[in-house]
């Protein structure tokens, strides 16, 4: 970033308006500093003249990275723009596609309740990016949409899509536990509690008895519950307080083994 640039965010950050509007003023030709202007204008309260400043520059389609995109869209939102604020993001990922503009694209979808859009624009990261983790996006976002509607197309859509998620991160063995944890919320909230019951014994079985790395794995005194849940609920209340002592076993174990070490 130029000096010249820094001293407009200095100006800003000091909540010297005026001072940083007469630096953009002296090169609002260059997208960066048209797009502090508008930031600048919408500080000073000055809002006729910052939508007029928004709109010009919106028109001429020129912020197409982070450091022009920020300013202006930080200025669209506290105007109450959000949906320009989107489609400028949304722009600037159409002529040149990329994993951080397509992640703001789909934040601002999703904060304007678009879901289809959201999930369309993570269903397009994954295709380019191959990573797992926009599939668990598409299926919390269709989870948002489709709450509480057993039929819906976006909840059978949600359930495959984080299926091949967790394929493509190795299986039950390798699950984080908010994958485990959303695909079995999809399947109860579609009325599929056999299904959720399933992924819970899947995980169980091929849990390793110590998970290392950085991701959070799913406990299994946790998963142990969940089972005893979905089993109660399935109206197995035999199945059910097995599973019940089975987790308090566990934690009995565990607990003993703790106390050896000590």
């Amino acid at each position: 970033m130029s000096q010249y640039a820094n001293r407009v965010y200095e100006a800003l950050e000091s909540r010297n308006y005026k001072q940083a509007l007469k630096l953009c003023e002296k090169n609002e030709k260059t997208p960066l500093f048209a797009a502090l202007k508008c930031l600048s204008l919408q500080r000073l309260q000055r809002r006729a003249e910052a939508d007029a400043a928004c709109d010009a520059l919106l028109a001429k389609r020129v912020c197409a990275d982070e450091a022009s995109l920020a300013p202006l869209t930080n200025a669209l939102d506290a105007l109450g723009r959000h949906g320009d604020a989107t489609d400028a993001w949304a722009a600037a990922f159409a002529r040149e596609p990329s994993e951080e503009l397509g992640s703001r694209v789909a934040r601002g979808q999703a904060r304007e309740g678009k879901w289809a859009d959201a999930r369309a624009t993570c269903a397009s990261l994954f295709k380019t990016s191959k990573k797992p983790d926009f599939l668990c996006r598409v299926a919390a976002l269709a989870l948002v949409e489709a709450s509480g509607d057993e039929a819906s197309l976006a909840l059978r859509l949600a359930d495959r899509m984080l299926e091949k998620a967790l394929d493509a991160k190795g299986g039950a063995a390798n699950a984080a536990a908010k994958d485990v944890e959303l695909l079995v919320r999809i399947r109860r909230t579609r009325g599929d509690a056999a299904g959720a019951l399933a992924c819970v014994r899947e995980t169980l079985a091929a849990l390793p008895e110590a998970p290392g790395g950085d991701v959070r794995r799913p406990l299994r005194r946790d998963l142990r519950l969940d089972e005893a849940s979905l089993l109660r609920e399935a109206g197995d209340d035999a199945a059910a307080q097995k599973a019940y002592v089975r987790r308090a076993d566990h934690g009995s174990q565990r607990g003993a083994a703790a106390a050896r070490v000590g």
